[in-house]
């Protein structure tokens, strides 16, 4: 897989690891100034389930990394203004979701963790598709959309 993407974007930097290894040696080795804002964009749901059919499984290690993924942003970027996009989120609640919900699916919890991490008014929850979550940083007015 990774010399079919580097073969498909030549110019593309591409590291094997998972993603909370890969994105905290980043943070911690200077790819990010801290004084410039940073868009993440991170797919929440479990890493090579779509791939080949492998199989959702909650309880699998690195299953559901999006809670450490957004732990390591806010330690280390803990004052930026930076914008978090997360993609198939609704694994983490059940709502209006454009293409329905995934009852079997849920992360217990749900999103608790993402409102102990960030204010809530920088957070917004769109259901269209799958639902989108933005955390934007830069903003601090947003407040908890439905």
């Amino acid at each position: 897989m990774v010399n079919a993407a580097l073969q498909n974007y030549p110019t593309a930097h591409v590291e094997v690891g998972t993603s909370t290894e890969i994105l905290e040696r980043w943070l911690t080795t200077g790819e990010f100034d801290l004084h410039e804002s940073v868009f993440f964009y991170l797919d929440a749901h479990f890493p090579g389930a779509d791939f080949k059919g492998a199989a959702y499984d909650i309880q699998a290690p690195d299953a559901v990394p999006l809670q450490r993924e957004l732990e390591l942003i806010k330690r280390y970027r803990p004052n930026s203004k930076d914008i978090i996009l997360c993609d198939d989120a609704r694994i983490y609640m059940l709502g209006p979701f454009e293409h329905g919900n995934v009852e079997w699916l849920q992360v217990p919890g749900g999103i608790s963790f993402i409102k102990n991490l960030f204010p809530s008014n920088s957070i917004s929850i769109h259901f269209s598709e799958e639902w989108y979550l933005l955390i934007n940083l830069k903003s601090k007015s947003l407040g908890i959309a439905s």
